[in-house]
């Protein structure tokens, strides 16, 4: 950053505008405007490189007025063949300039790197003596990466980190911000291997992702190689010497060399192991995939704090500072002006907001080394740790964030339950699964293995705990282990513990007592595949093949020989239920409710009465309030639920609490803890809809923001806003409330700047808070349609019918009644139309499998379709057919989102392809119409006649 301001001073351009500080500010507020500036500074830096190359030493001579009327790609191609710039700065910049064409579409984050991207090249052509330096340029030039080996030019090392605070715990959006250094850093494409796509794939396209970490798992490899070789100043020999033949060594084998012959810690190593084991495998299970992925962070994690360690330590020992006097020197006890700004920028660079907290305090560099950082969120802090005072001075604040999944407070030991996870406690049926399991074990006179199976953050260890601290007398003679939390050494791997606990079930011995494992698939995962390999607990693995988890192939063993064995799959259980009148989550109602209870017992209430009495008050007190109101609370439920079924989501135990923090907290004081954030923007109904950033559950809920339908009374709404003198009324009327208007301050504040539609659009989401939901949205109709399938229920299940068969002959055009075109190409001078006579089938199996009761358990889908070929409608495919219905034509786009009802329609014309004699030929520039057909007695192979 030294060399960036003091390029711009050189240059004799404005720091206020074009400081690097500045342009990081101005991202979100006038993106065109840092665009204008990068490219300007970019034009200059041309500039002033190309009047440094040396022609005499070439037969062309390119003169200056030639080269500014070129391309910014064909200056730095001029650049580099005239060497001066190198291949990695040719690079850099590549990526760069894409963005000077596309001002109008571009996004916050692109912004972000493309300012990061011009800084490596600033900082790449600093040594080149091409500006008038001063003896403190020339010092800060020396800061770069200085090193005392003789191999410093043989390690492949990151540029500075300096812009990337050091966190006390990984969150989010420093992962994310190292991610792109790692992707530009091994000139891999940014929109391919982007962390936000990747994370995404493993949900919707997990063999798509595994495929992304398969290459990316390589270069992390390579990068931890180079700097385990420039701590221990080893020269990286054979076979890493050369890229031809390091490809020629396998990932698997790379790593093995890297942790024998580089010193690669242990627990990294065995990460590294877990992974190559699945990448190795095709069509993962998701869960599997996910796990794979959260260790892939842990490793990603880990080298960045290792990068962070040797820059810090280099910057320490080498680099020579320039004189600073005790007046301008700055404490780690910063001012609260100096702190203001430096989160500010923070939160600009790190472009997405993350539900883990920033501490980004100042740190001097002989404690950087003492910092621990803790990538689990399983983690026990220690008696001491739990005696430090907290950063933020709000009580309410502090037991909010408890809910938080970085947060001790949500991680249980299987052994122990505190008050808080007590008090949050909420009975389910995996529960009642659960004791059923235990009390089958107590009555057995045989010891029996109970497999608490699932994913992080389920809620195993937490129905554990509290099982055993109110039904102690179920683990009589049972042992608990809870694979996510305990190891017997930190230097044994997970595998290795796990063969321990589970050695007296092993083929040929005979067990002594009970146990119950919890644990998550891919542990799992890692421990069937390793007792494969070994072909030990033959038994355990054949039972585990009977689950159908892992594979297909069901084990032929006869179900008696697993009879010690029992599981429950917590990743059955759904936390939602559909009935007659619609979707309503009990798990997640009840969990809303503890919070917000005005109860002695709810510390979290106690607490923000407390604030409330001491005059602490934030934005996250007023929407706490307003989260107390039980249609507020009916309504985010019946949203998420909505999320859910859309886009056929996991909503995990921790997630949910996670998201009640984001719903509640403001990233503004996650960021700033001394902050109040009082805004309009920092309501919860915007916090609902507005920030995708910051959660996969956010960003489906944002999909539905209610501003994005268009539609009369939204129009005349935001009209009235603009237009109505007494708006306080009008609002209250339109709303619905008796009394103040929520937020009542903070949308009359927003009014006297003049932000009426900021205001529209924090009235359309409350709205939507405080009213009933609309019977006739598609989500409505589809719930309907859900329940009327599983129940049977014949009369409301035909309404479909009418609107598929309308869709069908309107999804690629119809000539006329009962015909659809056969394909959809509208260049072609004639077009093939098919009769059709369609006739309504259903999936009988699971129309009417529910016979009583509400839906808990039922699938995301309705299985229908005509003449017996049916097909799963979903939701999403849902949404677009009654859009097709309703006149709407479907593009490419569509068409691929809706790919299971192409299909089918494709089967259909398929179907009567096969059994029609007669197709319908129309020439489309004169809509007239031809019957082919193929005559019964007829030397011809067609009969074709005007009709």
């Amino acid at each position: 950053m030294q060399n960036w301001n003091f390029i711009i001073k050189q240059l004799n351009l404005p720091e206020t505008m074009y400081g690097f500080n500045n342009l990081m500010n101005l991202i979100g507020d006038s993106n065109s405007t840092v665009v204008l500036c990068l490219e300007d500074l970019t034009t200059k830096i041309e500039v002033l490189l190309f009047e440094a190359i040396d022609f005499n030493k070439s037969d062309n001579l390119i003169m200056l007025n030639d080269f500014r009327d070129f391309s910014h790609t064909k200056r730095w191609e001029i650049l580099f063949e005239y060497d001066a710039i190198t291949y990695a700065v040719y690079k850099q910049v590549r990526d760069l300039i894409i963005v000077f064409d596309r001002q109008t579409t571009i996004t916050t984050r692109t912004l972000v790197i493309a300012i990061n991207r011009l800084k490596y090249v600033i900082d790449a052509i600093a040594d080149k003596k091409l500006f008038k330096t001063s003896n403190s340029m020339e010092e800060l030039s020396t800061e770069a990466i200085p090193t005392t080996n003789s191999h410093k030019d043989s390690y492949y090392l990151f540029p500075s980190l300096e812009d990337i605070p050091l966190p006390i715990k990984m969150n989010t959006r420093v992962l994310e911000s190292f991610w792109d250094i790692f992707i530009v850093h091994f000139d891999l494409d940014n929109q391919k291997f982007r962390y936000d796509l990747i994370k995404t794939m493993v949900k919707y396209n997990p063999d798509g992702a595994l495929k992304k970490m398969n290459i990316l798992f390589r270069f992390l490899g390579v990068a931890r190689l180079n700097y385990l070789a420039e701590s221990k100043s080893m020269v990286i020999v054979e076979p890493f010497g050369t890229p031809e033949r390091l490809a020629h060594l396998s990932t698997e084998s790379m790593w093995e060399k890297i942790y024998n012959d580089y010193g690669l810690p242990l627990d990294e190593y065995e990460m590294a192991k877990n992974i190559s084991k699945v990448l190795k495998h095709a069509q993962v299970p998701k869960n599997i995939v996910a796990d794979v992925f959260a260790t892939f962070e842990q490793l990603v994690t880990k080298l960045f704090f290792v990068v962070k360690e040797q820059q810090g330590k280099k910057k320490t020992s080498h680099s020579v500072r320039p004189v600073v006097s005790k007046k301008d020197m700055r404490l780690p006890e910063v001012s609260k002006a100096v702190q203001e700004i430096e989160e500010r920028r923070e939160r600009v660079i790190l472009s997405t907001t993350s539900n883990a907290e920033i501490a980004a305090s100042v740190h001097t560099p002989d404690k950087m080394e003492e910092r621990v950082v803790e990538i689990s969120s399983a983690t026990n802090q220690t008696d001491d740790s739990k005696k430090q005072p907290s950063k933020y001075g709000s009580l309410f604040l502090q037991k909010i964030k408890g809910l938080q999944k970085s947060s001790n407070e949500t991680v249980v030991n299987a052994n122990e339950l505190g008050s808080f996870q007590s008090y949050m406690h909420v009975e389910r049926k995996i529960e009642r699964d659960t004791v059923a399991k235990l009390e089958e074990m107590q009555a057995s006179s045989n010891p029996q293995l109970l497999l608490l199976l699932g994913s992080v953050g389920d809620g195993k260890s937490h129905l554990l705990a509290y099982l055993k601290d109110t039904k102690p007398n179920l683990f009589n003679n049972v042992y608990i282990h809870n694979d996510a939390t305990e190891s017997y050494e930190r230097t044994k791997p997970a595998e290795a513990t796990l063969e321990r606990i589970l050695s007296p079930f092993e083929d040929g011995f005979v067990p002594k007592q009970h146990i119950v494992v919890a644990i998550n698939y891919g542990k799992l995962h890692n421990f069937y595949l390793l007792q494969k390999e070994k072909g030990q607990f033959q038994l355990f693995t054949s039972y585990i093949d009977s689950l159908n988890i892992f594979n297909k192939t069901k084990s032929d063993k006869k179900t008696d020989a697993f009879e010690s064995f029992h599981t429950v799959d917590f990743s059955k259980e759904k936390y939602y239920s559909i009935s007659e009148k619609g979707v309503y989550s009990s798990f997640f109602s009840k969990i809303l409710e503890k919070i917000t209870a005005p109860e002695g017992v709810n510390e979290i209430y106690q607490a923000w009465l407390q604030d409330k009495s001491n005059n602490k008050w934030t934005m996250a007190h007023e929407n706490y309030l307003l989260l107390m109101n039980e249609q507020v609370r009916k309504r985010i439920v019946e949203k998420i639920i909505h999320v859910i079924i859309r886009n056929k989501m996991i909503v995990s135990t921790r997630e949910f609490y996670n998201f009640i923090v984001d719903l509640i907290v403001p990233s503004e004081i996650l960021l700033n803890p001394q902050s109040t954030a009082f805004s309009l923007e920092n309501s919860l109904p915007n916090l609902l809809f507005n920030h995708p950033e910051r959660s996969a559950i956010l960003f489906g809920l944002n999909e539905l923001d209610p501003v994005f339908i268009k539609n009369s009374l939204n129009d005349e709404l935001i009209a009235s806003i603009f237009m109505q003198p007494d708006l306080s009324t009008y609002l209250t009327s339109v709303i619905g409330v008796d009394g103040n208007i929520p937020f009542d301050s903070y949308w009359q504040n927003a009014i006297s700047l003049n932000e009426h539609l900021e205001v529209a659009r924090f009235v359309i989401r409350l709205k939507e808070l405080l009213n009933e939901n609309n019977e006739q949205s598609d989500f409505s109709h589809f719930v309907k349609y859900l329940y009327a399938f599983y129940k049977g229920t014949g009369e409301v299940i035909e309404e479909v019918f009418p609107l598929l068969e309308k869709v069908v002959y309107q999804w690629k055009g119809s000539p006329r009644d009962s015909y659809a075109y056969i394909t959809n190409n509208l260049k072609k001078e004639f077009r093939m139309a098919i009769p059709m006579n369609l006739e309504s089938t259903l999936d009988m199996d699971l129309y009417g499998s529910v016979e009583e009761g509400d839906l808990h358990a039922s699938n995301h889908y309705i299985t229908l379709g005509f003449n017996d070929i049916n097909f799963d409608l979903d939701l999403k495919l849902f949404e677009i057919l009654r859009q097709v219905s309703n006149g709407h034509r479907p593009n490419l786009h569509e068409v691929g989102q809706a790919i299971q009802f192409e299909d089918f329609y494709n089967k259909l014309i398929k179907y009567f392809e096969d059994k029609e004699k007669k197709l319908l030929l129309v020439h489309v520039p004169t809509n007239e119409y031809y019957e082919i057909s193929k005559p019964k007695f007829s030397k011809a192979k067609f009969d074709v006649k005007k009709v």
